[in-house]
């Protein structure tokens, strides 16, 4: 996967998230599974290896995504997700991940299940746009003494454009 692919990969994960936060109906949701993500990412967050973090990261976003009860868009995550599992194992800085993302979630989950969709939407846009540039930076690094035809060539600093 090449920069440039992380960085589409990024932008496609953060419009559809936004777009999902924004058509939800909060109170047709059943948000357990979304708090089972969260919990779940509390836990490892002690001394899980970063990749297993960041790989729970990424599914408390699937299952805020499972909120739009849409197939469609739960297999475009997952088709995302794939992608992105192809960067973990180039991911290894276990300090790059911590309790900034899950105050976060917290947050936007409490927010989402209060029916603020407003303010959910922006808290999960600018988490998204941190742990985008968080990833690219990292990928980045690991990739910093490959080939130059792997490496793309976009900063990653175009991630954070808000969405119209």
């Amino acid at each position: 996967m090449s920069l440039d692919d992380l960085v589409d990969l990024c932008r496609s994960w953060r419009l559809v998230e936004c777009a999902v936060i924004e058509s939800l109906e909060p109170e047709r949701c059943a948000f357990s599974f979304v708090e089972e993500m969260i919990e779940a990412r509390e836990y490892l967050a002690a001394g899980a290896p970063t990749s297993d973090k960041l790989m729970a990261e990424v599914e408390i976003h699937q299952a805020i995504v499972q909120l739009s009860a849409s197939e469609r868009l739960n297999g475009f995550m997952l088709r995302l997700t794939n992608e992105l599992q192809l960067v973990l194992p180039l991911i290894n800085s276990a300090s790059h991940f911590n309790h900034f993302f899950l105050a976060r979630h917290r947050g936007i989950f409490e927010l989402l299940r209060e029916g603020r969709k407003e303010e959910s939407k922006v808290l999960i846009d600018s988490c998204l746009v941190d742990l985008h540039r968080q990833l690219v930076r990292l990928y980045r690094k690991s990739i910093s003494n490959s080939e130059p035809f792997q490496r793309g060539h976009r900063s990653g600093d175009d991630l954070g454009a808000r969405n119209g």
